[in-house]
């Protein structure tokens, strides 16, 4: 989809939540009628319908709000085939991933919010990353087979809990899709390009995660074939 606009949500209640001081001899002045009209618009308000409010706070307090309401907005749904992330920006387009890019790069540029879920088709890890101005928020998660599937073929019930124990110990998840890998980061940068790097650095570091997660499964279930004491 290509960018819209949404509530500055975040700056609109730290705006309302700085006026309350001043605001409150002003609610408490009006008749009872009148503060039930302003409850009314404050619900609107941090229901996400923020008009009403801002407009009767505009009228008491000259200067409030003094700022666009609304910010550039996007969201995608991704298939990179073989990777969560791509750095490299003209890749994205062999992928259909292009006007998920001009996104990208028109929020780390000039504000807003660009959202980009991605799941490639040929691996089994998940991300979201959601682009803002100058930086990014990146949530990676590599997720495995379920314990009755990872445990050997002749593992008893109480062998499957077991392993499902050893996931829960790792990654508090859903037990029938354990966490593998997981990496969530915050990364800055001053070029959309180095951010895009930076990004892709990311998922590098939960493949290696998960590389070290799975020789660690591997010394577990070995232990499952470890001769019994007569």
């Amino acid at each position: 989809m290509a960018m819209t606009l949404r509530w500055k949500t975040r700056e609109l209640e730290a705006e309302y939540t700085k006026l309350l001081p001043t605001l409150e001899p002003l609610y408490q002045a009006l008749p009872e009628e009148e503060q039930q009209k302003w409850q009314d618009d404050e619900t609107t308000f941090f229901a996400g319908n923020p008009e009403a409010l801002v407009a009767r706070v505009r009228g008491l307090v000259p200067g409030a709000f003094a700022f666009d309401l609304r910010e550039p907005w996007a969201a995608h749904r991704v298939d990179l085939k073989w990777s969560l992330w791509l750095k490299h920006a003209d890749a994205w387009e062999e992928r259909q991933g292009a006007e998920a890019v001009a996104d990208m790069r028109v929020a780390f540029e000039s504000g807003g919010a660009s959202v980009v879920t991605t799941a490639p088709r040929k691996e089994i890890r998940f991300g979201q990353v959601v682009v803002e101005r100058g930086r990014a928020h990146a949530d990676f998660v590599a997720v495995w087979d379920s314990p009755a599937d990872l445990a050997p073929d002749d593992a008893s019930d109480e062998d499957v809990q077991c392993v499902a124990e050893w996931f829960e110990e790792y990654h508090d998840g859903d037990p029938e899709s354990p966490v593998g890998a997981h990496v969530e980061e915050d990364v800055e940068a001053a070029t959309f390009d180095e951010l895009m790097v930076k990004i892709d650095a990311c998922e590098d570091r939960l493949l290696e995660e998960e590389k070290e997660r799975s020789k660690s499964f591997d010394e577990f279930l070995a232990e499952f074939h470890q001769p019994q004491n007569p």
